[in-house]
């Protein structure tokens, strides 16, 4: 609701005010200067409102969040919630009243033709629950959407504390009247009841006093939204996945590499540890896609891909296609003899698929790894930037090639292994 300031004399009239508020009252900008600020109320309305500014003694006073009631020209039944107070000059005198407005409602009152719902109509019969609730927390007011939110009839609800019915709002609700209280707002709030998600709205219903002596709560039934969030919450997660996947073989690809690695250096370096990399190659796949074509070869990899993530036994490692035939395994956590423990069990699931490869000497496909860890302590060192691991890693391949291929290696050792038959 947004307020409206205004000011006005002694004697109500207005000396300043919101042309919101004219045009409300079907009046031109500046129509309502120096007219009262109980002009188009009811007699009886007029009369109990003058009494919110001035007490029993005639002497100014306060309000706030008082209701009030204005009919305008065109038929309508503004409701506004007023706040004021008493404005005093340098010299202590009494010069009137500035306050603001806030729009409630606006309900017609006779248009021809038209049969007009009545106010209480329109509470029992709209599409949202609506209650008020006292400050001890007991029902004062329901409509049918709520009476059906509670699985209940409307008249067993009066009266019944809300905090039987749901836990956890009738704890909110003592928080609710006590950040009330202090004259801060209730921020809107989801909650879940009987498996369902509601938006609930919170608005205070105060005495003229400024004391709020109930509040008034709508739950608004979001279940249908937030299983649509959801929807698209995976949606795009699945999507984000695909976009991180290599189409062909289903491991990481290398853009998703350089993010990785570059986070878990960073982790490294906060956390500490280690982190091993292996850097491996399929060997001879040129002339495996030579002798068998590249569909053949398409394959391979897929396999090649899907043996070597079931040997990962830890869901940090993870398995990357760098380019190619040539494949990042990034092991957090992971210092080089436990990665050469993790290079190995790579090579021999991979030697395990028995792939037929007719121009390799093993007579099998196989592969061959280098392995770089890397040390906290290194972790801001320019030899731990992406393309410095990297290249550590393909230098340990290189001496893997070098003896024999189907064989891993890191900065420290060789494990080779002796020719198979063709």
């Amino acid at each position: 609701m947004e307020s409206k300031a205004w000011k006005i004399c002694p004697e109500l009239k207005y000396l300043r005010v919101c042309s919101d508020k004219e045009k409300m009252l079907g009046l031109p900008e500046g129509g309502l200067i120096g007219k009262s600020f109980l002009d188009f109320m009811e007699p009886e309305e007029a009369s109990r409102t003058r009494q919110f500014f001035y007490g029993s003694g005639g002497e100014p006073r306060s309000f706030s969040r008082v209701v009030v009631r204005y009919l305008s020209p065109d038929g309508f039944l503004l409701v506004l919630e007023i706040s004021g107070a008493p404005v005093f000059d340098a010299g202590g005198i009494f010069v009137g009243f500035e306050g603001e407005d806030r729009d409630i409602a606006a309900i017609p009152t006779n248009i021809a033709g038209i049969d007009l719902p009545q106010l209480e109509q329109i509470f029992g019969m709209a599409p949202i629950a609506i209650c008020a609730v006292g400050r001890d927390g007991l029902l004062l007011a329901v409509n049918a959407m709520h009476a059906a939110l509670s699985g209940r009839s409307l008249m067993s609800l009066i009266g019944v504390k809300v905090g039987d019915l749901h836990p956890e709002s009738g704890q909110k609700i003592i928080q609710d009247f006590k950040l009330l209280d202090a004259g801060g707002h209730v921020p809107d709030h989801e909650v879940v009841i009987v498996d369902r998600d509601y938006l609930v709205s919170v608005t205070p219903i105060a005495k003229e006093s400024g004391k709020i002596i109930a509040i008034c709560v709508i739950h608004l039934d979001i279940t249908i939204r937030k299983r649509l969030e959801l929807q698209v919450a995976v949606a795009n997660q699945r999507l984000e996945e695909m976009n991180a996947r290599d189409y062909l073989t289903g491991a990481y690809n290398r853009r998703y590499f350089d993010e990785f690695l570059t986070r878990e250096v960073l982790s490294l370096g906060r956390t500490g540890g280690c982190l091993g990399v292996a850097f491996i190659d399929v060997d001879f796949f040129k002339l495996f896609n030579d002798v068998y074509g590249h569909l053949a070869g398409d394959h391979c990899l897929a396999s090649i891909v899907k043996a070597m993530t079931g040997s990962l036994l830890r869901s940090t490692d993870c398995l990357f296609r760098y380019g190619g035939e040539e494949f990042v395994v990034v092991m957090p956590g992971t210092d080089d003899a436990g990665a050469m423990v993790i290079a190995e069990r790579l090579r021999k699931a991979v030697y395990d698929l028995n792939i037929p490869h007719s121009e390799s000497p093993w007579g099998r496909v196989t592969i061959s790894i280098g392995v770089r860890a890397i040390e906290a302590v290194c972790a801001y060192c320019e030899m731990s930037t992406n393309e410095e691991i990297v290249k550590a890693a393909d230098e340990a391949l290189y001496r893997a090639k070098a003896n024999g291929r189907n064989a891993i290696a890191s900065s420290s050792q060789i494990c080779a292994y002796e020719q198979g038959p063709l």
